[in-house]
């Protein structure tokens, strides 16, 4: 059956269908006639303050909705300014729309108000290198079929943004289009393995003495936590997170080791690099923060890993088994695999590990500096920050993490216990991400409570979106690390060159004052007893609430990669 209907209408249509209940971003004339039929849609748009809060609101949509993530600007500084956001959900390979407006067909080249066609800057080539796909949908009889193209591209692979421009002709113009009863009409749902290196996989798990399984973001982004768990209970494998990967095996299990790499947990470090004769590398592309700054320990260890992007297969060490595919079918496979051969082999076939685990447990902490986490002090330790936090919220908590210093004390005192809970943006680490993309995951799932953790630097770049969350009534709670510095900054300046420079800011800020001038709650705690009452209160508030908590500056988180980071 075929439909005629605006090109506005028809990519409504098509959203509608994918099951997007909203979109981010900030009209404008060439937007015209797509914000006019949003008003009659089911889809309702959210008007945001700055276009790279839009990729960033879109970004949490998707995390936590299922749904693809859509942003939208306008011509021009629209584009640009939403390239920040969109590189950073391409680093992180979340599924976004990315769609801007452009000027009509008829006056291109010619100068017209903000065009940003190729006789300009051109908005496709802009977005091209953040996207898997960037095209401009040059006349209407295109527009189905690049749409189509696009939305199997973003949610298919290894998922990622992807960009259209609509000249506003196109938008306004008639497009006759097929009516689909589902999307799995244009994009598949297959997820394909290799049986037979899933059983070489599987033998090599059963070989080893002490394998440790290496949990990477992959296994959070395919679904796959509960076949993560399973495997490691079947072998009684201990396991450790990357940094990105943190909540996809519950910190309270008694095969956690806690985090390997960037701010990472000495039992972690201790087991992955000097106990562990085979690593099960679980969907991580094993970059700088994933491997402890490249650390030679994992080149004498045998590699099995998974991931499904073949490219990333051996990319940094040399392995043993590559298992290309999706990860929660990988690991899932890898189960029934190793419970054929159990049922071939039922003697011997399972191997005393949790011994070596227990000696380890009592030999090594899991925390650097655990006693901080109990400090009395003031200003408040950020340790002691995160402990009380932990204990204050319900333990499925959504909690974003932004960028810096406050990232490095989570990672490190905040643990994780169901999955999804613990969100950052380690990918291309944009401050100000967390702040924003707290508002898309709180629209998704209205019923969970959502907590965001910034620092001062991370507010001053994107805290006007705590207007939208008033505006829209979506109530978060914002936790404000308040050193009045750029922590992790300083932290890897002082450890590269022995001092800090430009880092600081001469002038604090108070937040919970700023944030009742934007026309959400603010709270302020100085002392570490205010803490847990006050994150009470703050959520009993049912609104959009700024806690500014005053920490010592003079604290440095636990990450002996930072210095590294700048060095290298």
């Amino acid at each position: 059956m075929k439909l005629a209907t605006s090109g506005a209408d028809t990519l409504i249509r098509y959203l509608e269908q994918e099951g997007v209940q909203y979109v981010f971003g900030m009209p404008g004339s060439p937007l015209g006639p797509l914000f006019d039929r949003l008003h009659d849609s089911g889809v309702k748009p959210i008007l945001i303050k700055h276009e790279t809060s839009a990729a960033f609101i879109a970004d949490g949509y998707a995390r936590f909705s299922g749904h693809i993530g859509v942003c939208i600007g306008t011509t021009g500084p629209g584009v640009t300014n939403l390239v920040t956001g969109v590189a950073t959900a391409y680093a992180d390979g979340i599924p976004l729309l990315v769609i801007t407006g452009q000027v009509p067909t008829t006056v291109f080249g010619k100068g017209a108000f903000q065009e940003s066609t190729t006789s300009t800057f051109g908005a496709t080539e802009l977005l091209r290198g953040v996207t898997k796909m960037s095209e401009m949908v040059i006349e209407p009889s295109l527009l189905p079929r690049l749409l189509k193209r696009a939305l199997r591209l973003a949610q298919t692979g290894k998922t990622g943004p992807v960009a259209l421009n609509f000249p506003v002709n196109v938008l306004a113009a008639s497009v006759t289009d097929d009516v689909h009863e589902s999307p799995y009409d244009y994009r598949t749902r297959n997820r394909p393995f290799d049986r037979r290196m899933v059983a070489r996989g599987a033998k090599a798990l059963m070989a080893a003495a002490r394998p440790v399984i290496l949990a990477g973001s992959g296994v959070g982004a395919s679904g796959a936590e509960a076949e993560l768990l399973a495997l490691a209970e079947q072998l009684r494998i201990p396991v450790a997170t990357t940094p990105k990967a943190k909540g996809c095996f519950p910190e309270d299990h008694p095969l956690s080791l806690g985090i390997f790499g960037f701010a990472g947990h000495p039992r972690a470090d201790r087991y992955v690099q000097r106990e562990a004769d085979l690593v099960l590398v679980a969907a991580s592309s094993l970059g700088q923060w994933q491997t402890d700054n490249y650390c030679e320990a994992l080149e004498g260890k045998a590699l099995v890993q998974i991931d499904i992007d073949a490219a990333e297969l051996g990319k940094n060490y040399p392995i043993q088994v590559a298992l290309q595919g999706d990860a929660q079918v990988v690991l899932k496979e890898l189960r029934y695999s190793i419970e054929r051969e159990l049922n071939k082999h039922p003697a011997g076939a399972r191997r005393p590990r949790d011994s070596a685990l227990e000696a380890l447990k009592r030999e090594v902490p899991r925390f650097v500096d655990e006693s901080q986490m109990f400090s009395t002090a003031t200003p408040l330790a950020p340790q002691c920050v995160m402990r009380e936090l932990r204990l204050a919220l319900p333990r499925d908590t959504i909690v974003f993490f932004d960028t810096g210093a406050h990232m490095i004390w989570g990672l490190h005192y905040f643990d994780a216990y169901v999955p999804k809970t613990f969100v950052l943006s380690s990918g291309l680490c944009t401050m100000g991400y967390g702040l924003a993309a707290a508002i898309g995951a709180k629209l998704a799932v209205p019923e969970r409570t959502v907590v965001s953790v910034v620092g001062d630097g991370c507010f001053l770049m994107q805290g006007m979106e705590v207007h939208t969350a008033v505006e829209y009534g979506v109530p978060v709670v914002w936790v404000v690390m308040n050193n009045s510095e750029l922590g992790m900054v300083a932290q890897g300046q002082a450890g590269a060159f022995g001092r800090s420079t430009c880092a600081t800011y001469r002038t604090p800020v108070n937040f919970a004052a700023l944030a009742r001038e934007l026309g959400a709650e603010g709270f302020r705690v100085e002392r570490p007893e205010e803490l847990r009452r006050t994150i009470d209160a703050a959520l009993a508030t049912g609104r959009p609430s700024v806690i500014d908590v005053v920490i010592d500056p003079a604290q440095r988180p636990p990450a002996k990669t930072n210095a590294n980071v700048i060095k290298s």
